[in-house]
């Protein structure tokens, strides 16, 4: 079993070239994307980037259906300013994009977490486990909905300073390169500054029966 795990997007579209490349390559059996899949500095006014960025994860997951390789989309905190259609300060405040990004996350089903090879999935980790957490975002009530918009919820969590516990694989907190804190291993190595020049060394992972694999940085992709 090989499940591809994909960071952060944030409208990076040269991100879906690389997990296309990475999903041939390596015949991956499952793709788990961590959240965050719209917004980043300076684009929250380009609609034509976001809707471009809908239809290339759509075209990703439908090649992945034709090929029977799973996809599991995650909630990110990213999202859930749209899901309550309360945008924020790095939101898109365009009523068109946010109807269309409400209508792909419908589309998508994501969940809060997920399990896969004796990992847990979230976008920014889990203190505590919930059931309702596996449940697709349609399904969760206003209170669900208002407790993930709070700190230390699964979507805006801090966890390097925590003594945290159990085997997770967690996005949202940008790392130069893939880090761990005791049994958590912190993934989204794709973030930038607000210049575009790279924080992370924009790697990506697979598990690979229980193991991580480390299968590529920026150098590789060039």
């Amino acid at each position: 079993m090989k499940t591809l795990v994909v960071p952060d997007i944030h409208l990076k579209l040269y991100m879906i070239k690389k997990i296309k490349k990475i999903t041939k390559e390596y015949k991956v059996d499952e793709v788990i994307f961590m959240g965050d899949y719209f917004d980043d500095w300076g684009e929250t006014s380009n609609d034509n980037l976001y809707l471009d960025t809908i239809k290339a994860i759509k075209e990703y997951k439908e090649e992945c259906d034709k090929k029977n390789i799973k996809t599991h989309f995650l909630i990110g905190n990213h999202e859930i300013s749209y899901i309550k259609n309360t945008p924020i300060h790095h939101s898109n405040h365009s009523d068109v994009i946010g109807v269309a990004i409400r209508d792909f996350l419908k589309e998508m089903k994501p969940t809060v977490a997920y399990k896969s090879q004796g990992w847990l999935f979230s976008h920014a980790g889990i203190l505590k486990d919930k059931k309702w957490y596996y449940l697709p975002f349609t399904e969760y009530n206003l209170k669900q909905i208002k407790e993930l918009d709070k700190d230390n919820s699964p979507l805006w969590l801090r966890s390097f300073e925590i003594d945290v516990k159990g085997k997770q694989i967690v996005g949202h907190t940008p790392v130069k390169r893939l880090y761990r804190n005791n049994d958590w291993l912190y993934v989204d190595t794709w973030s930038t500054y607000s210049d575009k020049s790279r924080y992370g060394d924009q790697s990506l992972i697979i598990v690979e029966d229980g193991e991580i694999l480390k299968v590529g940085d920026w150098d590789s992709f060039l």
